[in-house]
C-alpha cells in the first residue's frame, strides 16, 4: 500500500456513492476530484452483502493520480466503516491484493453482461448514476457577471435570460436542439458559501404548480443533475431522477455556477417527465442545498417565469420575465379595501357615534364622514381590483389547488357584489325616526360586516395561491390582523359598557339621548325644529380615551395594510 489510485464505494444513509481517492507514501488516503471520469455508479446493501458497480474512463486527462487503465496494475481490495460519508481507517487484516498485475483490456467477455443496479425510489435517491464531470474553482471575492452572446442567442441556440445588457445577467439558460435530445446550459451568479442548486421548470402557465423540473445540485462541491416535480408549492424528486439525462458536466468558477446536460426529447416510463417537443413556459429558481437535496428557495429569490411559452425546437432569444404587475395591483387594492379602509370605517360607525356631538364636517357628523369616506375608498379599491384581475386573467379562471384556494374567485365575486349592494342600500335609506329605519340599520350592518369578514377570508385564500408567489408567513400576519381586530372590538365594547354605566348612573336623560340620537346624522332629528333634549356639546364619559384609541387603531391598521401590501408588491 502506498502511491495507489483508489476508487471508493461509500454508503451514507443507505445511499452508495462512488469516488476517487489516493494513497500517499505515508499511508494517508485523501479525496481527489472525487468523481472525475466515473459514471454509471450504483450500489446496495442487502442481507449483509455490499454491492457496488460503476464505470471508469480508461484515461482521465490532466490527473496523474487517477491511473491509466491501459496499463496493468495490482488490484487492492479493502473494506471498513464510514461516518458521515467519510471512510474510517481499515483494520490490518481488511486489505487483500492480487498476486499479479491485472490487464483490464485483456478481459473479453464472451457474452454481454449487465452491471448490478438498484432502482431509485422516492425515499432513496442515488447520487452517482450518470457519467459526469465537475470542475471546482474557489469563489472569488466578487463574482464575474454572466454574459450572453448576441451572435448566438436567437441564431445558433435558444436563450432565456433577464439581461438588461449583454453583461448584466443574474442567470442565463440556453439550449440547442438536435435529433433526439436537447442540450441545456444553465448559468447563474450565486453568492455565499455552502452547496447550491439551480433549476429550470417547465410549466403550461406562468405559475408554480404541476411543473416538471430539471435541477443541478451540488454536494460537497460535486454537482449532479436530477429531475423532480412541483406538487403545488412542494417539490419532490422523481422515482428515477436521471431517466433520459446524459452527458452532464458542471463547474463553479469565480462564483458562476454552470451546469450542462442533455435530455432526451421524449422519455417513456414517467408521465411527469414532460415532452420537450411541446411548448412550455420556463421557470428559473435557485437556492441552497444540504446533503445533495434542494432546500426551499428564499422568498426574496422567487422563481422567474418566462412571459411566453417557449418552443425548444427553435432558437428564440427570450429576454423578459413575467412581472405579474396587474396581479400585484389587484392584491394591494384588495388589502387596502378590506384590511385598511373597511376596518376603520366599520369601527367608526359602530363605536364613535356619540363623540364630537357639536362638531360638523361639511354639514355632517364626524363619525359619519369618517365612515362614509373610508367605505367609499373601500368601494373604489374593491371595484378597481375586481376589474383589474379580470383584465389580467382575461375572464373567469379556474384555480388549481385546495378547495379553499379554489374558492378564491367565487368569494371575490360575492364580496364585490356585497360591496356594490351596500352603498345602493345607503342611497335609499329611510329617514331617522321612521318605522323602517331600524330594518335598514340591521340590513346595512349585516351586509357591511359580512362583506368585511368575507373580504378578509378571500384575502387569506388569495395569498396562498401559487401564482402570486407570496411568502407563507403573510398568512400569519393576516392572522395577527384578525386577532387585533377582535381585540380592539372587545376593548371598545368594554369601554362603551363602562361609559354607559357611568353616564346612566349620573344622568336621568342619558338613556333618552342614546335612544333618540343613535342614528342621528345631521345634528337634529329629522323634521324637528326643537332644540335637542340634551346639549350636543356634552360627550359621553372617557371620550378623550376613546379618541386616542381611534388614532392608535388607524396607525395599527395602516401598518398591517402597508406591510402586507409591500410584501405582495415585491414578491
Amino acid at each position: 500500500m502506498g502511491s495507489d489510485s483508489v476508487i471508493d464505494c461509500v454508503m451514507t444513509g443507505g445511499v452508495v456513492s462512488v469516488q476517487h481517492s489516493y494513497n500517499s507514501e505515508g499511508y494517508q488516503n485523501q479525496l481527489i476530484l472525487p468523481r472525475l471520469g466515473l459514471g454509471n455508479g450504483a450500489g446496495s446493501f442487502e442481507d449483509g452483502i455490499f454491492t457496488c458497480a460503476f464505470s471508469r474512463q480508461t484515461v482521465v486527462p490532466s490527473q496523474d493520480k487517477v491511473y491509466d487503465l491501459n496499463s496493468a496494475w495490482h488490484v487492492l481490495f479493502a473494506h471498513g466503516r464510514a461516518q458521515s460519508g467519510l471512510k474510517l481507517p481499515h483494520g490490518s487484516n481488511d486489505v487483500l491484493a492480487s498476486r499479479r498485475p491485472i490487464d483490464f483490456g485483456a478481459t473479453k467477455p464472451t457474452k454481454s453482461t449487465t452491471l448490478p443496479t438498484t432502482t431509485p425510489t422516492t425515499t432513496t435517491e442515488l447520487w452517482t448514476t450518470i457519467a459526469h464531470k465537475t470542475t471546482i474553482i474557489p469563489v472569488a471575492a466578487s463574482s464575474k457577471p454572466i454574459t450572453v452572446d448576441p451572435a448566438q442567442c436567437g441564431k445558433t441556440q435558444g436563450c432565456y435570460h433577464p439581461c438588461v445588457t449583454d453583461t448584466h445577467c443574474d442567470f442565463a439558460v440556453s439550449w440547442t436542439s438536435h435529433k433526439d435530445g436537447i442540450d441545456f446550459r444553465l448559468k447563474a451568479t450565486l453568492s455565499g458559501v455552502g452547496d447550491k442548486w439551480v433549476a429550470i421548470g417547465f410549466s403550461d402557465d406562468e405559475e408554480m404548480g404541476g411543473d416538471y423540473v430539471l435541477e443541478c445540485v451540488s454536494k460537497d462541491g460535486d454537482i449532479r443533475v436530477f429531475q423532480s416535480y412541483n406538487y403545488g408549492k412542494r417539490n419532490r424528486r422523481l422515482p428515477d431522477p436521471h431517466l433520459g439525462i446524459r452527458d452532464s458536466s458542471a463547474s463553479i468558477i469565480d462564483g458562476v455556477f454552470e451546469c450542462n446536460f442533455t435530455r432526451d426529447k421524449v422519455v417513456n416510463g414517467d408521465e411527469k417527465i414532460f415532452d420537450l417537443e411541446k411548448d412550455w413556459h420556463l421557470l428559473y429558481a435557485y437556492g441552497n442545498a444540504v446533503e445533495g437535496k434542494k432546500q426551499p428557495h428564499s422568498y426574496t429569490n422567487l422563481p422567474k417565469a418566462s412571459a411566453q411559452a417557449i418552443d425548444l425546437q427553435s432558437y428564440e432569444d427570450i429576454s423578459g420575465v413575467s412581472s405579474r404587475i396587474l396581479l400585484k395591483v389587484h392584491g394591494c387594492l384588495m388589502v387596502f379595501a378590506w384590511v385598511c379602509a373597511a376596518s376603520i370605517g366599520i369601527i367608526a360607525a359602530r363605536y364613535y357615534k356619540p363623540l364630537w356631538p357639536h362638531q360638523r364636517a361639511c354639514g355632517q357628523m364626524i363619525w359619519f364622514q369618517i365612515h362614509r369616506f373610508c367605505m367609499i375608498l373601500a368601494f373604489v379599491a374593491c371595484i378597481s381590483g375586481f376589474v383589474i384581475i379580470f383584465v389580467e386573467i382575461k375572464g373567469y379562471s379556474e384555480i388549481v389547488g385546495s378547495n379553499f384556494h379554489k374558492a378564491h374567485p367565487i368569494l371575490g365575486i360575492i364580496v364585490t357584489a356585497l360591496a356594490v349592494l351596500n352603498p345602493i342600500m345607503a342611497l335609499f335609506r329611510p329617514h331617522p325616526g321612521t318605522s323602517k329605519r331600524s330594518v335598514f340599520n340591521w340590513a346595512h350592518w349585516i351586509v357591511g360586516t359580512g362583506s368585511h369578514m368575507l373580504g378578509i377570508l378571500t384575502i387569506f385564500s388569495g395569498v396562498g395561491l401559487n401564482k402570486v408567489h407570496v411568502p407563507g408567513y403573510v398568512t400569519y400576519i393576516l392572522i395577527g390582523y384578525v386577532v387585533y381586530q377582535v381585540l380592539i372590538a372587545f376593548i371598545l365594547e368594554i369601554h362603551q359598557y363602562v361609559a354607559n354605566k357611568k353616564e346612566f348612573s349620573s344622568s336621568s336623560t342619558a338613556n333618552k339621548r342614546h335612544g333618540q340620537y343613535l342614528y342621528e346624522m345631521q345634528g337634529k332629528p329629522y323634521g324637528s325644529t326643537r332644540p335637542p333634549a340634551i346639549p350636543l356639546d356634552i360627550e359621553p364619559p372617557f371620550s378623550n380615551m376613546k379618541k386616542a384609541m381611534l388614532g392608535t387603531h388607524v396607525l395599527i391598521i395602516l401598518a398591517f395594510a402597508m406591510i402586507v401590501g409591500l410584501i405582495i408588491a415585491i414578491s
